[in-house]
C-alpha cells in the first residue's frame, strides 16, 4: 500500500511560520531575549557547547541583516531638502562638475545613507581580528560568534530606535532629530562594551578601550570602501570639468 501524503499549499507555510515567530520556546526567541539581557554571556555560551539552546550567530546576522534591509527599503527615502544640500555642497566644492556627475554622486550618497547599517555587519570578519588583538584566548571563530551576536543585535536596536525619526523624515534633521541619534549612537556603543566585558571577561576601562579602537579601526576601513569610489569619481568629475573649461 503507498504512502499517502498531502501535498505543500501555501496556508501550510504561513501556519509553520507563525508557530516559529510566536513560538517563545524558540532558539530564535531564546537567543533575542538573552542578547537583550545577557549578551555577552549569551555568546559565551554558545562558545562554551550550548549550542542547541541558541541560534546559530551567522543565521541570527543574516535574519537581522534582512529585516534592517527591509526596514529600509519601506520606510527610508531620501528627503529632498538633504538631496539639495548634498548638490549643493559638492557644486560649491567642484563647480563645473557634469550634471551626470551630479546624479551619480547622488545616487551613492542614497546608497550609504540607507544601506550603512548593513554594510558595517560585512565587516564581522575585521571586527573579530581586531578584538583578537586584545584577547588572544579565543580564535577567531568564537570572536566572531561574539561579534555576529552583538553587532546584529545592535544594529537591530538601533535601527529600531531610529524608527520614530524614519518615519518623521521632517523632523529627522532637526535639533531634537540630532540629539536622538546622538543618545541612540551613545546607547549602542554602550550596549557593546557591556557585551565585550560579560564575553571577555574584563574590566570597564579595557572593554571600552576595545570596543572604540576597533569601531575606529574598522570605521576608517568602512569609509574608505565606501567614499573611495565617491572620492575618485569627484576627481574624474573635476579633472574633465576643467579639461572642458
Amino acid at each position: 500500500m503507498r504512502n499517502r501524503w498531502q501535498r505543500l499549499d501555501a496556508s501550510q507555510l504561513v501556519r509553520e511560520l507563525i508557530a516559529t515567530i510566536f513560538n517563545l520556546e524558540s532558539s530564535l526567541w531564546r537567543t533575542l531575549i538573552g542578547l537583550t539581557l545577557r549578551p555577552g554571556k549569551v555568546a559565551r555560551e554558545y562558545v562554551a557547547g550550548r549550542r542547541r539552546s541558541y541560534f546559530n550567530p551567522l543565521k541570527y546576522l543574516l535574519v537581522t541583516a534582512g529585516t534592517m534591509a527591509l526596514l529600509n527599503w519601506r520606510l527610508s527615502a531620501p528627503t529632498e531638502e538633504i538631496d539639495a544640500a548634498v548638490l549643493a555642497e559638492v557644486s560649491a566644492a567642484i563647480p563645473n562638475l557634469p550634471e551626470e556627475m551630479l546624479e551619480v554622486v547622488l545616487s551613492l550618497v542614497h546608497v550609504m545613507q540607507r544601506w550603512s547599517k548593513e554594510l558595517q555587519l560585512l565587516m564581522v570578519p575585521l571586527y573579530a581580528i581586531a578584538y583578537r588583538l586584545f584577547w588572544r584566548k579565543d580564535n577567531f571563530a568564537e570572536t566572531t560568534c561574539f561579534v555576529a551576536y552583538t553587532y546584529s543585535h545592535a544594529s537591530m536596536a538601533m535601527v529600531l530606535g531610529l524608527l520614530p525619526l524614519t518615519m518623521r523624515l521632517d523632523q529627522a534633521t532637526g535639533v531634537l532629530g540630532s540629539l536622538w541619534s546622538v543618545i541612540v549612537s551613545i546607547a549602542g556603543f554602550g550596549y557593546l562594551i557591556w557585551a565585550a566585558r560579560q564575553f571577555f571577561e574584563t574590566g570597564w576601562i579595557r572593554a571600552t578601550l576595545a570596543v572604540l579602537i576597533t569601531s575606529i579601526v574598522v570605521g576608517i576601513v568602512q569609509a574608505v570602501a565606501l567614499l573611495g569610489p565617491l572620492a575618485a569619481l569627484l576627481i574624474l568629475g573635476s579633472s574633465s570639468g576643467l579639461g572642458e573649461g
